[in-house]
């Protein structure tokens, strides 16, 4: 059978293509950085007691980690090497097999259709079925406390009318538009597009837990991943196995013990000192210093991860624009990336993905640092004396305690007054999630870029990951539009999507401060660090380099 489909070609040529899928760090455990390389030691800030979106979102790195590591999608985006040594990074507008051995998209492009491998067994011994590949994606509407649908949609509004179970092991899914078909492709490659054990899950539902939600948060044993918790040591550590019976074969990489290092210096101290071979959510300045580290792996590429603040538009005082837009003129967005994360970022004022094909950036907003304009708007806004507020900030994620100061200090100049809540990531969550807070401060990323997704990741009417309770008829109908284009990648869409981010971003309600480098730095012992739209580290690519 022909490779894949590649990247555009594939999925909007409109033509039917079949695919096929080509605590502390002291006495490291035998594979860290020198003994047996089949074994990686990762440090880790925190640690996750759930892997599903299902049951709710978290902005925890050991999260998305696990995640990847315990489950699997239908399709991957395939890794390319980078002009970096070690390191590799996806392609973003391309699809290999994963769960699905092949797919067919139809002639008008707006039905998908997968053939699974046969013979995938569970950790529970049950082989995959399509059942499993629908029951999961309604578990995924189904549940109360899921994101998935916030983040899916347009492309995925209704699986019980777009799934089609064809036989054991063929189903296809069908989107309104044609123009739908890439960002459906793309969030089921990634962590939305999750498939679960649904014959396990299923035994433990019940009428008050209906899709086991409640009963599989804190398990980790109902996905078809390439990794098997083999145990878990509350708030110290999680150590996983390979599993032998992974759909894309067992990976090199048997053994992964994950350590719980809170202080973001022990943990690069760990991973300089050879103690460990990963380290997770290094701060900028503990980067800067790995750099010049032969034995180090510091990604040099920026990622597409954003901090960003959300100025929460149905609370005082930001539910006025002007205020909103004063805000976005306090912040001096230099000083940040040059002395809080010690130029490991690049300053942006913008979400979209300006190396998309089909990308204008026209016309949009470009804020920079001028606090007697801040005072002006403010002025305008009738609050010629200045603005109080609180600024919420999750301190689990490395720097940001950093740039809310810078912020508080560069606002003073702006007449605005900051207190600054810092909160760790579950009540950080908690409350931005309700909108209890006047404005946060976050770093977060879209696992999927694609346009019409990345736009209404952060503003899709009452999500949960709209923490700026953003909402605009405007900006909706101009994604719209772009999704009614057909090909979501062309100059036509692109056009449009400009003018929608055009809309949102004049609203302020989300500031884009900067784009980071990865915060993972790695062992120069092993080749196949990665570089994902989600942050997570792919365990798989890992081998023991050569020589």
């Amino acid at each position: 059978m022909p490779p894949f489909p590649r990247g555009r070609r594939a999925v909007l040529a409109m033509l039917a293509v079949t695919a096929v899928a080509a605590a502390g760090c002291a006495s490291p455990p035998a594979g860290a950085s020198g003994a047996a390389t089949d074994t990686v030691v990762v440090v880790t800030p925190d640690q996750a007691t759930q892997v599903s979106f299902d049951a709710g979102w978290s902005s925890s790195l050991d999260f998305m980690d696990l995640s990847l590591a315990l489950n699997e999608t239908l399709i991957r985006k395939p890794y390319e090497p980078t002009e970096q040594e070690g390191y590799v990074k996806q392609n973003l507008y391309e699809f290999t097999g994963a769960l699905a051995e092949s797919y067919e998209i139809s002639p008008d492009g707006r039905t998908v259709t997968f053939t699974l491998r046969q013979g995938v067994l569970s950790e529970q011994g049950n082989e995959l079925t399509a059942d499993d590949v629908i029951w999961s994606y309604e578990r995924k509407f189904g549940s109360e406390t899921s994101v998935t649908p916030y983040v899916v949609a347009p492309a995925l509004t209704d699986p019980t009318e777009q799934f089609t179970k064809i036989d054991d092991h063929t189903v296809s899914v069908t989107v309104p538009r044609p123009g739908d078909m890439f960002t459906l492709l793309g969030t089921m490659a990634d962590i939305t597009g999750q498939i679960y054990d649904t014959d396990y899950l299923k035994e433990h539902a019940t009428p008050d837990d209906p899709w086991a939600t409640t009963w599989s948060s804190g398990r980790f044993d109902f996905g078809y991943g390439a990794y098997r918790l083999e145990s878990q040591t509350e708030g110290t550590e999680t150590i996983l196995t390979a599993n032998p019976d992974y759909a894309l074969g067992e990976p090199a990489v048997k053994r992964i013990i994950r350590r719980v290092v809170a202080d973001p210096a022990n943990r690069s101290n760990a991973v300089r000192a050879g103690d460990a071979d990963v380290a997770l959510g290094l701060r900028a300045a503990d980067l800067a210093d790995l750099s010049s580290v032969d034995t180090v792996l510091v990604p040099s590429i920026p990622a597409n991860n954003f901090v960003s603040t959300w100025l929460v538009t149905t609370q005082e005082p930001f539910d006025d624009p002007l205020v909103r837009q004063a805000m976005a003129y306090a912040i001096d967005y230099d000083s940040i990336v040059s002395q809080a994360f010690r130029n490991q970022a690049q300053k942006t004022t913008t979400f979209l993905s300006p190396d998309a094909p089909g990308y204008s950036g026209e016309g949009l907003p470009q804020w920079t640092y001028d606090p007697e304009r801040a005072r002006q708007l403010l002025a305008e806004a009738g609050r010629p004396d200045g603005v109080s507020f609180t600024l919420t900030v999750n301190n689990a994620l490395p720097g940001l305690e950093d740039v809310a100061v810078a912020i508080q200090s560069s606002a003073a100049a702006a007449g605005f007054t900051i207190a600054i809540e810092s909160l760790p990531p579950t009540q950080f969550s908690e409350k931005t999630q309700t909108w209890s807070a006047q404005a946060a401060l976050g770093s977060g990323s879209a696992i999927t870029l694609s346009p019409p997704y990345e736009l209404l990741l952060g503003t899709t009417k009452g999500s949960s990951t709209n923490l700026a309770n953003y909402s605009d008829d405007a900006f909706y109908a101009a994604v719209e539009a772009g999704a009614n284009a057909g090909d979501a990648l062309s100059p036509e869409a692109g056009r449009l999507w400009n003018e929608a981010e055009r809309i949102w971003l004049e609203s302020a309600s989300t500031i884009y401060i900067l784009r980071t480098n990865p915060t993972t730095a790695a062992s120069t012992e092993f080749t196949g660090l990665t570089w994902r739209t989600d942050g997570a580290v792919d365990y798989t690519a890992l081998r023991p380099a050569e020589g």
